[in-house]
């Protein structure tokens, strides 16, 4: 079969990466910074889309099941770029409850799209991650029942384009303990036109 209409030329820019590796241990309760992108004003239009994706791996070595929340938070440039800071919206916000304990790390990749609904302030999410099971980091599976997909939507929010904003990955644990851990090997963050 022939294509008979060309459809129209799209592109997928890199508008930033972020490959530092970034341990994040399980000693406090509050959400901590895994990865920050600034969106800078007017990148985005009323037909655009921007996709952060990123890979890392969860160690959970403490003895007993452990609750991890990963979240991507739209906020105010340079301000703390976390969920609780006035005026941001959280288009992915997933929980991965009660990891269990294991020596051995898991592979976790996650994405996020944010699309305008055509217009510059008006914008829809979608957003999911994905754990591996223990060992996965390795290309190993040892336990696949233990491996679990989130999707998380968040259907509108209000996000003037023309205002530069961060864009920033959280990670939070319900309970502290120095043997749990996310560590966070990529980020990227791409613009779709």
């Amino acid at each position: 079969m022939k294509l008979t209409n060309t459809p129209p030329a799209r592109a997928v820019y890199v508008l930033d990466s972020d490959v530092t590796q970034n341990s994040i241990t399980n000693t406090v309760l509050t959400e901590q910074v895994a990865s920050r992108f600034t969106i800078p004003a007017n990148t985005m239009s009323a037909s655009s889309a921007l996709r952060l994706t990123y890979f890392g791996h969860v160690l959970n070595n403490s003895g007993s099941p452990k609750d991890m929340r990963i979240r991507v938070v739209i906020g105010t440039v340079g301000g703390a770029g976390l969920s609780t800071t006035a005026g941001s919206v959280t288009p992915l916000d997933t929980t991965h409850a009660a990891i269990p304990t294991n020596a051995n790390e898991r592979a976790i990749e996650g994405h996020c799209f944010i699309a305008s609904a055509n217009s510059n302030t008006l914008n829809s999410a979608l957003g999911s991650d994905r754990m591996g099971s223990p060992d996965t980091i390795n290309g190993v599976a040892t336990d696949t029942a233990v491996g679990e997909d989130k999707m998380c939507q968040y259907f509108s929010f209000t996000y003037d384009h023309a205002v530069a904003k961060d864009l920033t990955l959280t990670v939070q644990y319900t309970s502290t303990v120095a043997t749990a851990r996310y560590t966070a090997h990529i980020a990227i963050l791409e613009l779709i036109v």
